[in-house]
């Protein structure tokens, strides 16, 4: 009975996950080809559409399945500021603004995470010269939860955080130390950094079922999501729900609501968005369209 709910979560993951199952080999580095993937950390007090403020970024390498993870890091203090194009259309770049194509924590202002993993893939490629697997995005969110299963971790700024507390300190309880907004963001990047350490260190001994339930969770909650260069294998990740798009099918057009906030004072830690959608109304020359209208709350 104690397993039962997490047992449907899981089954209905691994179903959606079947086709992925087969690609594993490649995105594990077996027979000695090491796989990339760039880790982007997203601060959701700084909301962005898929995410939020892209503040801390790191390397996971994996080799015949060990896996490695490289320090994180602001993106400014590696990648170009304000200069080089991440390669952002035309169009992007007329709705979200110049920022989406060479600032490069904003990328992710585009809803849709496939998207955004391009993005990520060129630029490094550009600044770098190195040409990563993949990329992979997670939030404060999902840290907490990691934390949830591998217990806390103790930072050098003599805070410690845990699967309670891990969300709260990172977007908002940091401010209220007395810390500059650069000394929160550095916080986050020790904290995703030392959970992370932790997690390859326990992978071992990890409650599985446990784990996959947060994992799943989080996926469809988009707190999760991957993107990776090789086609075939992006389309398994999508049917596996990590690898979140716009929807593209016209015969089925969609509306969606989507906030990005570029004042830099984690402001949207008190935001709530409720967007409602009315009923169709008749009127003479046909039916009129249903009309959005969106509350946002402080």
């Amino acid at each position: 009975e104690k397993a039962r709910d997490s047992i449907v979560v899981v089954s209905d993951a691994l179903t959606r996950i079947n086709p992925l199952l087969g690609d594993l080999s490649t995105l594990l580095g077996a027979n000695g080809q090491e796989r990339n993937y760039l880790f982007i950390a997203s601060n959701i007090a700084e909301i962005h559409a898929a995410g939020g403020y892209v503040g801390s970024i790191g390397v996971l390498s994996i080799k015949d399945g060990h896996l490695s993870l490289g320090d994180f890091t602001d993106p400014k203090k590696i990648l170009p500021v304000d200069s080089v194009s991440a390669g952002a259309t035309a169009e992007e770049i007329q709705i979200f603004g110049e920022r989406v194509d060479t600032h490069h924590g904003d990328h992710n202002m585009i809803p849709d995470f496939s998207r955004v993993g391009q993005l990520y893939w060129n630029i490094w490629n550009t600044a770098k010269g190195e040409q990563l697997d993949g990329v992979i995005g997670v939030d404060p969110l999902f840290l907490q939860r990691v934390l949830k299963l591998i217990g806390k971790v103790d930072t050098s700024y003599g805070v410690s955080v845990d699967g309670d507390n891990a969300a709260s300190m990172i977007l908002n309880e940091c401010l209220f130390l007395g810390w500059e907004r650069e000394k929160c963001d550095d916080f986050y990047t020790e904290v995703a950094s030392l959970s992370f350490d932790r997690l390859l260190s326990q992978l071992g001994s990890l409650d599985t079922l446990s784990f996959m339930e947060m994992v799943a969770a989080s996926a469809t909650e988009g707190r999760c999501n991957a993107w990776v260069k090789d086609d075939a294998i992006e389309d398994h990740i999508k049917t596996a729900g990590f690898g979140w798009e716009l929807p593209h099918d016209a015969t089925a057009p969609m509306l969606g609501v989507f906030l990005s906030d570029l004042s830099a004072s984690k402001a949207p830690y008190y935001l709530s968005l409720d967007t409602r959608l009315s009923e169709p109304t008749a009127n003479p020359d046909g039916p009129k369209p249903p009309t959005a209208t969106s509350v946002i709350n402080h």
